[in-house]
């Protein structure tokens, strides 16, 4: 089966979907169906229609083992906070969809070692020829910030404020005290424990000078920072400072992945302390889920029912295709209609399948993108994504979905049929590289 042929049923499917409308301004495009032919396993690429051309989560950690093939750099860092607006991400259709992004505040990577940056350049600058004096640069002059807590406390701006001080700073005397899951813990303990486990964090809070119940601390944006520790296990340490006019607050925290979400440091620490977005609102927690846990969810399946698996596998020959809309099999038209007329917003099939269908293998994502061009205006996408358990082992899922949409949308779309979250992060970082070794070598010979 090549999906090459797939992909004009898939794109008839859709078209019949769209003349179902009963009006026609609801009519979105179709898939283009004079675009460049796909090979039978796409070349993997990370760039959809409405996707941000980015490494996930699981890209990044391979990267800073060292097993990317690309040789291309890790991304750096960041730390993101409810509340901050990030700058819209356009679609590469141009079509101004933006992805899901709620968090976005990026903070500087430290060198792990080294506290000096760049010390060869300094040297080789020294080097160069004196140059000539120049009149300096005008400077600016920030604006005064009153560090009062009254001030900060009536400034939309990331903050703190102190619910149970007294207790925190008695806790925090004790050098190995740190706080994990909301309990005191050692961190001599705990620096070990983080390495085999799953998207978490620890905390300890620094005091100096006078912190007085309800006293608020603003965030100094340039303290901000987060430095590898544990390349192999990738592990990192936070760093955020709050200040007022009585005190000073250094927040450190040592976290798995490269980012750190500040609702981690909420309900850990909620006991003691209330953490503030930038807009100057509670951060709130209820319903958090970390994304990285979502992104590793969809990373490493099972095949939970195989013969719902069998039955949406597309078969040219059948007079009947099905595909999946909200763990729910449906006729192809409908699931992809229900997507072109936007009451819902992705709707899947599997496109191709090698070896056999069974419980027994994980199988891990490595390839995703575009299996058909898509115009600006048309908001949704016609995506691939592939799976593979081992050299013979592989499946292929196409999707129809709104360019806005995230990847994470599978576990809702296919529940019941396929289980996330089948590897914990750890084994999947030594998975990961292997399966996508193969997966490489794989598209390579297809393109000879």
């Amino acid at each position: 089966m090549s999906l090459k042929v797939s992909s004009a049923v898939i794109s008839a499917a859709l078209l019949l979907s769209n003349a179902a409308c009963t009006q026609k301004r609801d009519v979105v495009p179709d898939v283009v169906k004079d675009g460049p032919s796909a090979p039978r396993i796409p070349v993997n690429i990370d760039k959809a229609a409405g996707f941000k051309n980015k490494d996930t989560e699981i890209d990044t950690q391979k990267k800073s083992k060292g097993s990317d093939n690309s040789g291309s750099t890790p991304q750096q860092s960041s730390v993101h906070p409810v509340g901050a607006k990030p700058a819209a991400a356009m679609s590469p259709s141009g079509n101004g969809a933006t992805e899901k992004q709620p968090f976005a505040w990026n903070i500087p990577v430290v060198a792990a070692k080294s506290a000096r940056i760049s010390i060869n350049g300094l040297e080789r600058m020294n080097e160069r020829p004196a140059a000539k004096e120049e009149a300096p640069a005008p400077t600016e002059t920030k604006p005064t910030i009153d560090y009062s807590s009254e001030a900060i406390k009536r400034e939309a701006f990331a903050k703190i404020s102190f619910e149970s001080p007294e207790e925190l700073v008695d806790l925090m005397k004790n050098p190995d005290a740190v706080i994990y899951k909301g309990q005191v813990a050692s961190e001599k303990l705990m620096a070990g424990k983080i390495k085999t486990l799953n998207e978490e964090s620890y905390c300890k809070v620094s005091f100096q000078g006078e912190v007085r119940k309800s006293d608020f601390f603003r965030l100094d944006i340039e303290s901000l920072s987060t430095t590898p520790i544990d390349t192999e296990n990738v592990v990192n340490i936070f760093k955020a400072t709050y200040k007022n006019s009585s005190g000073e607050i250094l927040l450190t925290c040592t976290h798995t992945t490269s980012n750190f979400f500040m609702q981690a440091a909420q309900i850990d620490l909620a006991k003691w302390i209330t953490f503030y977005e930038f807009s100057g609102n509670k951060i709130e927690t209820q319903g958090y889920k970390n994304p990285l846990t979502e992104e590793r969810k969809v990373e490493a399946v099972r095949i939970k029912d195989p013969e719902k698996f069998k039955k949406v596998i597309l078969d040219e020959s059948s007079k009947d295709t099905f595909a999946l809309l909200k763990g729910e099999i449906v006729d192809m038209a409908e699931g992809f209609g229900a997507v072109a007329n936007k009451k819902d917003t992705q709707s899947c099939i599997i496109n191709d399948v090698a070896g056999v269908v069974t419980k027994d293998l994980v199988y891990v994502r490595v390839a995703k993108g575009i299996l058909e061009p898509t115009p600006p205006e048309n908001p949704n996408a016609n995506m691939y994504v592939t799976y593979r358990a081992d050299a013979e082992n592989f499946f292929i899922m196409s999707c129809i979905m709104a360019k806005s949409e995230s990847w994470t949308k599978l576990m809702d779309t296919t529940q019941g049929v396929l289980e996330f979250g089948a590897l914990d992060r750890v084994p999947l970082l030594k998975k990961g590289p292997e399966l996508q070794k193969i997966q490489s070598a794989y598209e390579a010979s297809l393109r000879n």
